[in-house]
């Protein structure tokens, strides 16, 4: 489990966001790691938004390759798209998988613009002025969060390590199999962020989030931009490339955290927790320094076993509550791996309302 700051007992803090079109595309990733389907044309920007998140969720080269393999592209995908594809990691398998949609495109209009580019890369008076709009943007993000909850419905796949000599059949070695949902009603009010399992496996739940999962990602509501972009974490940003995002062309900022400055814990029923240091990307409006997407990393994981890698995507949208917008999440990822497998959650959020402070919640104690 993973606590960013400001998250009590039952509380984290972090946002998240969701366009129906990234929505729908991230729920078919869940769905196709287990059972590839047919799924409609998505435009080159959707794949490469897709691709990235798997980088962040899912290294497994192979498995991504035949995530690939249900994706049909609405626009041809270029050799330069590929060869940026190629120097942020992806892997063989992926590359090849990238070239057969290259060529079954071939035929087909090209982006009305690029849709991933490392350059032109903006001046270092326009970096600064993004970042300097970025922060301003973040502390009236965090300052005006309304009280409001919502229903937030997990679906969780696992992976088995390698087993010599295992002859099941059940489930081969390194693919993903289905391993559970829950739903809960989540939410933010004036003492952080609240969660309660109220659906485990379509049965009602006692309420206890860490019963059903061991490791996973909360504190979506406020923590992780906090722990991001909250000057005492005294982050450091780096140009990294441009990405066309949910239709608009998005500054994408690499960003790092050190231990000595983070708040960022990292727990298992195992172990006690860890404060560890991060890094990943940001994702933002050049303009109004409005944040689209989060993308985190742990590192340092060596005191945090039996966790070895632990990756998390957040994206954000506009979100009506009580007659007014907010940038709320409605979709996100997740993904740990211990010596014991991996484990990954696709996270949705739905049905948004307001929770007023004389409003009555009951909480289970932990």
């Amino acid at each position: 489990m993973v606590r960013p700051p400001g998250s009590a007992s039952r509380s984290g803090g972090g946002r998240r966001s969701y366009n129906p079109r990234m929505g729908v595309f991230l729920v078919a990733l869940a769905v196709g790691l287990s059972a590839p389907a047919a799924e409609p044309p998505v435009a080159v920007s959707d794949l490469v938004s897709l691709l990235t998140s798997l980088l962040a969720t899912d290294r497994n080269d192979k498995r991504i390759a035949h995530r690939l393999e249900t994706i049909r592209v609405s626009e041809r995908l270029s050799e330069e798209t590929i060869g940026t594809l190629k120097q942020m990691g992806v892997g063989r398998a992926t590359l090849r998988a990238l070239d057969a949609i290259r060529k079954e495109s071939a035929g087909l209009p090209a982006p009305s613009q690029d849709p991933l580019s490392v350059a032109p890369a903006p001046s270092d008076a326009e970096q600064a002025g993004m970042l300097d709009a970025m922060r301003r943007w973040s502390a009236a993000y965090l300052a005006g969060l309304p009280n409001f909850m919502c229903t937030r419905s997990v679906q969780r796949h696992r992976s088995i390590p390698p087993i010599h000599g295992n002859s099941s059949g059940m489930f081969a070695d390194g693919e993903w199999f289905p391993a559970g949902s829950y739903s809960s009603q989540a939410g933010y009010s004036d003492e952080g962020d609240f969660y309660r399992v109220e659906f485990a496996d379509g049965r009602p739940s006692d309420g206890f989030r860490e019963g059903l999962a061991a490791e996973g990602t909360w504190g979506e509501f406020g923590g992780f931009m906090k722990e991001i972009l909250d000057p005492n974490r005294q982050a450091s940003f780096a140009w990294d490339r441009w990405e066309v995002y949910r239709a608009r062309r998005m500054a994408v900022f690499r960003y790092a955290v050190d231990v000595k400055h983070s708040q960022y814990s990292i727990r298992t029923f195992a172990a006690q927790p860890v404060i560890v240091a991060h890094r990943g990307f940001v994702y933002v409006d050049p303009h109004s320094g409005a944040v689209g997407r989060l993308i985190l990393y742990a590192t340092g994981l060596k005191a945090a076993a039996p966790i070895t890698a632990l990756g998390s995507v957040l994206d954000y949208a506009e979100t009506s509550i009580g007659g007014a917008t907010f940038v709320l999440p409605r979709s996100a990822t997740s993904y740990v791996r211990t010596d014991g497998g991996e484990t990954h959650e696709a996270i949705e959020y739905r049905d948004y309302r307001k929770f007023h402070s004389d409003s009555t919640i009951r909480f289970d104690a932990r």
